[in-house]
């Protein structure tokens, strides 16, 4: 038999101590106490109203994956959170929806054209940030982004009401907006949808098209035309920068996601973005106090070798601007 000496005790014990699974108490009847709380009470733990979360309830229940209590009884058992919180992507159809017919189109453009005056827009587009932990199995470097954070980009592109009317998402944080955009569904949809008439809103990172208009460069040079269309241009499209700082501040785990698989966190990432849409839509809106403040990503002038369709989206720009001056005169 092995001797253990006093310092062997002592770690011993430690060991043990650190073995030991912590024991947390349960609150007795913890629906009860749920449901005894006033909105205010519920808003502040779960960031959430009651309303919202009774919609909640209600699309889960019609959901494919929906499993009745009684079923547990049963011997079947019970699917994971995760699982429950990838429901939202199964009705992601039903809340972040782009405008496609002419009605919704006619819709959408009205609402922007209240804020600046700026006609013929369907959305902003930008990109944000979600720092994560180092996906397994991957190099950090392929992650990072300028500060160092393992990150992924969620390209989101916003109506008027900073309601995700599209979201992409699992590209690593190193990759650049225009690429990213390039790499999207939405982009080669947004010649079908837009047309000559619409178009969506994007910063300096994106390319210039008929489609996608961007402000003018400011080298110190601007004509007055120029600066009137970028005054106008900027009160809309700070929505998106809006609409990223409401996700974050309602769903704080985009502040670092702690999962180890790309695939998951894409999936988390679009389950936060339906469940941003769902709580709008019923006027649930957080107190400014609350709310994070937007960390815009770096615009990185690109070398747009596309010509034929940087000249369509020029020509569309200098026609709203020339517009702008005729009605400021």
């Amino acid at each position: 038999m092995e001797l253990l000496s006093s310092s062997d005790d002592d770690e011993t014990e430690i060991a043990v101590n650190l073995v030991e699974r912590r024991v947390i108490p349960k609150i007795p009847n913890y629906m009860d106490v749920i449901h005894a709380l006033n909105n205010i009470e519920f808003k502040k733990h779960f960031r959430t109203n009651k309303v919202t979360v009774a919609e909640i309830i209600g699309e889960y229940e019609k959901s494919s994956i929906y499993e009745n209590p009684n079923t547990w009884a049963r011997g079947i058992s019970k699917s994971s959170a995760e699982k429950h919180i990838y429901m939202f992507l199964c009705i992601a159809h039903n809340y972040v929806k782009f405008p496609k017919t002419t009605e919704t189109k006619e819709t959408a453009a009205a609402n922007f054209e209240k804020i600046s005056g700026f006609p013929g827009v369907l959305g902003c587009i930008d990109g944000t940030y979600i720092n994560i932990v180092t996906p397994k199995n991957k190099l950090k470097s392929i992650y990072t982004n300028r500060h160092d954070q393992p990150a992924l980009i969620l390209q989101g592109i916003c109506d008027s009401n900073k309601l995700f009317i599209d979201a992409f998402t699992g590209i690593p944080a190193k990759i650049h907006d225009a690429r990213v955009f390039k790499l999207s569904d939405i982009y080669n949809d947004l010649l079908v949808n837009c047309g000559q008439n619409y178009h969506i809103l994007g910063d300096g990172a994106y390319p210039i098209r008929e489609w996608c208009l961007t402000p003018f460069r400011d080298y110190g040079n601007l004509s007055e035309g120029e600066r009137i269309y970028n005054a106008k241009f900027c009160k809309p499209r700070v929505l998106i920068e809006n609409t990223f700082g409401l996700l974050k501040s309602r769903f704080r785990q985009l502040l670092q996601i702690q999962m180890d698989d790309v695939d998951k966190m894409a999936k988390f990432i679009l389950s936060c973005c339906v469940l941003h849409n769902l709580c709008i839509m019923t006027n649930d809106y957080l107190e400014e106090r609350e709310i994070v403040a937007f960390q815009e990503m770096p615009q990185v002038v690109i070398d747009d070798t596309e010509g034929n369709l940087r000249r369509l989206g020029e020509i569309k720009r200098n026609a709203i601007k020339d517009r702008f001056v005729v009605e400021h005169v």
